[in-house]
């Protein structure tokens, strides 16, 4: 049977649940969600996908879950991929909740505020200091990659992935309808050269 995830392109979440997807091998398919027309926001939505009004939403077979990262362990847990070596599990879990409370939660908000908002309702304020928690965000990954040489458990794994979601669109089949009118996040990569090293 195949696995479908109810998805939009410019989520991150979503790309975050793709990603482990595609690169998982499992046979899956995106259910396009019309976030920005309030698609999860109506009663239909919330009744019968996700009663949080959010997405993404993985549903295989009798089994539906919400949340990406619940959705990339049961990922892990029905393929045996990414949970790392052996004792690594809680290493892995551990940066998974950092990486959805600390970095994408700060560059969905950024990239909201950048890129969604209306512009006469952009406040420059906000947006340095949305900018300012994902440096913060960048910095405290920057600096665990120093020096490391190993490939352990995410994100060393994947940290090339973490700022290339959106070169994988054609892979992932989730492209975003106005990627080219996107602003970026300010983020600078000689700032943070262990983001960018290959693995």
């Amino acid at each position: 049977m195949t696995i479908k995830l109810h998805c939009f392109g410019e989520s991150g979440n979503a790309y975050k649940a793709a990603l482990a997807l595609e690169l998982s091998g499992l046979d899956w398919e995106p259910v396009f969600v019309d976030f920005f027309a309030g698609e999860t926001r109506s009663p239909d939505y919330r009744a019968n996908v996700n009663e949080m009004g959010e997405a993404p939403v993985l549903v295989d077979g009798d089994i539906k879950l919400t949340q990406s990262g619940v959705i990339q362990q049961y990922i892990t847990d029905k393929t045996g991929k990414f949970g790392g070596a052996p004792g690594e599990k809680y290493e892995v879990l551990r940066w998974v909740l950092w990486d959805n409370h600390k970095m994408s939660s700060q560059a969905g908000m950024t990239r909201f505020l950048i890129n969604f908002l209306p512009a006469e309702h952009r406040n420059a304020d906000v947006i340095a200091f949305a900018q300012g928690r994902l440096k913060a965000a960048f910095q405290v990954l920057n600096a665990h990659l120093e020096g490391r040489t190993d490939r352990g458990p995410w994100p060393h794994q994947c940290r090339s992935q973490l700022l290339r979601l959106s070169l994988l669109s054609r892979t992932l089949r989730l492209r975003p309808r106005r990627l080219a009118q996107y602003r970026p996040l300010a983020f600078q990569h000689r700032s943070h050269p262990r983001l960018e090293s290959p693995l």
